[in-house]
């Protein structure tokens, strides 16, 4: 399965049948969501960084809270290729377990989870202390106003509508962390 997913991670680009996941080269999604983007970066005082975090002192963990097995394997090979450790949940519970566990930097977390969904998790993470600053960057196929103020309204730090622009996410996971940092 993994060779067969080698010439589309050298692309940037990957295609599962079953779910028609696709990481996008190019700036399009940028551009499309370019307004949003920059309106929900700026809603949230000190949170926009230009600069990149050095990324050389320790691998920067990332929890992937994805019920997709295309999707979740796809973000964490690009990740693991980016030099972030990747930690993986399957369901809502799992993330929530995970957080407390293995204590990420940042979380991925899927809107649409089984057990309980990421809005559910998000808000029991937040419940904690010391979460409450967690950069929670919803992944989400639900691109529309009433998704995106639910995501707000429920403690997300961010959304990336699918598909993804890899490029694109790493950049915004490189300024939340850089933010986490400071």
């Amino acid at each position: 399965f993994l060779i067969g997913l080698l010439p589309g991670l050298l692309a940037n680009k990957l295609s599962f049948a079953s779910r028609n996941f696709t990481l996008l080269n190019g700036a399009e999604f940028m551009q499309k969501r370019k307004e949003d983007v920059s309106r929900f970066y700026h809603s949230r005082p000190g949170c926009l960084h230009t600069q990149p975090p050095n990324m050389t002192d320790k691998l920067r963990r990332i929890l992937i809270a994805e019920d997709d097995d295309d999707s979740r394997i796809a973000l964490k090979l690009m990740l693991k290729l980016s030099k972030f450790d990747v930690i993986e949940a399957r369901d809502g519970r799992e993330a929530v377990n995970k957080i407390g566990s293995d204590k990420p930097d940042l979380v991925l977390m899927d809107l649409s989870l089984p057990v309980i969904d990421g809005l559910q998790a998000t808000q029991e993470i937040r419940s904690q202390p010391e979460f409450q600053n967690l950069p929670i960057i919803f992944v989400t196929g639900y691109d529309n106003r009433e998704t995106i103020d639910r995501i707000r309204a429920g403690g997300g730090t961010d959304y990336i509508c699918k598909p993804i622009e890899f490029d694109d996410l790493k950049k915004m996971i490189e300024t939340y962390l850089a933010v986490r940092r400071d």
